[in-house]
């Protein structure tokens, strides 16, 4: 559970704890305005005990970090603060959903994942995991379909395989037909708007 709490720790870190480390241990000094608006915050901060033990447990695993990874969060937050509001807000949910998703995994896939040697090979275990949770929520008929399909095909398409069973459990969940009370409902505001 420490791994799982570190991920979390990481990516809070990085909206939080990267912009003052940015700011107190810069390569080039910021600007003054940088400088005061970081100590504004921290001392709001400061106000709220819990955000702020929580700062401080985040700065510790940051320094626990090796030089190039904290270098590399810093250039992340850069470039993510780089980004118009819509894109870094979209980007934290991604960051916020892939770090509850990873805390639930056993602790084995983890272990998986943090073991990738690249990123495309981690992306790759990724998706296999996302594939296969995505498969055991499937009805058992279309679920039995979709493996039967799988084992007809080579491992290279495999992807494409499940992409387009996606695509159809998509558009049959798009076609369910509404419950009776919202149909009345949906009735009812076509007769007003006539």
């Amino acid at each position: 559970m420490q791994r799982a709490w570190t991920y979390r720790s990481l990516l809070l870190a990085l909206g939080v704890t990267v912009p003052f480390l940015a700011a107190a241990e810069p390569a080039e000094e910021p600007p003054a305005a940088t400088i005061a608006a970081n100590r504004h915050l921290l001392d709001h901060w400061r106000g709220d005990p819990d955000h702020y033990a929580r700062l401080q447990r985040d700065m510790v695993v940051f320094r626990g970090l090796n030089p190039a990874k904290q270098e590399q969060l810093r250039r992340f937050d850069r470039d993510l603060q780089e980004k118009d509001s819509a894109t870094q807000n979209r980007l934290w949910r991604v960051m916020h959903r892939y770090a509850d998703w990873l805390e639930r995994l056993p602790e084995n896939q983890r272990n998986d994942i943090d073991a990738a040697a690249t990123p495309a090979e981690r992306l790759t275990i990724i998706r296999d995991l996302r594939d296969r949770e995505w498969l055991s929520r499937l009805p058992k008929a279309v679920r039995e379909q979709v493996e039967k399909r799988l084992k007809q095909v080579k491992p290279g398409e495999r992807a494409d395989v499940i992409a387009d069973f996606r695509k159809i459990e998509r558009h049959r969940r798009l076609d369910w037909p509404l419950p009776p009370r919202m149909m009345d409902e949906s009735r009812g505001k076509a007769k007003k708007s006539e």
